[in-house]
Order: C-alpha cells, then structure tokens, then sequence
C-alpha cells in the first residue's frame, strides 16, 4: 500500500464517522478539522519515524546476522546490497512524502475552482 492510499482511507473513515452538526458550526468544524491534522500528521509521522527505524535496524543488524548464520555463503556485497536496499527504500519514502503533498494542495485548487465558479477547470484537477 501507497503512503497516501493510507493516508486518504484513514481521511475517509474519519470524515464517514463525523456527525453533520460538525458541518454547520463553523466553531465546530475548525475544531474538528484541526483535530483531524494534529491526528494525521501525528499518525503519518510516527509511521515514517517506524519505518525509518526498522530500515535501519535491518541494514545494520543484517550483517551480523548474516555471519553468524550463513557463514559458508556471506561475504561483504551481502552487506552492500542490504546498504542499497535501506537507501532505496527511504528514497521511496522521500517520494512519497511529495505525493502526500499533492494530496493536501489538490483539494484546495479545487475548491478555488468551484468557488469561482469554473466546473471544468476543477473537473480537470481529478485526473491527478
């Protein structure tokens, strides 16, 4: 699953289970939508931060494991290779730190586009 497929579904799910009084109390909505971004933030940045830390716990515990349980077949590219491996996937992380922000900046296009009254131009923003 894609970092911002999460991050889109836990939205959803949110805003599912939000009650419709939240939607005309200004006071309320602000409230609730701030709750939802301290969420998250929170919730996507602890995920990142496990991520990051499982990757780095694999890339230097993975060596030594390696000795020590394949000793007839390890030699230092298995190393290399587990090195390769934690820098392509925080990379991919890094990526999808972009796309999460294109979540977020969409919506708000759209709903200038509609504001203005011009339909198709944020029609147009879907095909993102």
């Amino acid at each position: 699953c894609h970092p911002v497929c999460i991050a889109g579904s836990m939205i959803s799910a949110c805003l599912s289970r939000t009650p419709d009084r939240v939607y005309n109390n200004p006071f309320m909505g602000f409230t609730f939508g701030l709750v939802l971004l301290i969420f998250m933030f929170s919730t996507m940045t602890l995920g990142a931060w496990i991520f990051i830390e499982c990757i780095d716990v694999i890339s230097m515990q993975g060596p030594t494991f390696a000795r020590e349980y394949m000793s007839g077949y390890y030699n230092s590219s298995i190393e290399h290779a587990l090195n390769l491996l934690a820098w392509i996937l925080k990379l991919l992380l890094l990526k999808s730190t972009f796309s999460l922000q294109l979540l977020c900046i969409l919506p708000l296009q759209m709903a200038k586009f509609i504001e203005r009254g011009q339909i198709d131009d944020a029609r147009g923003q879907l095909c993102w």
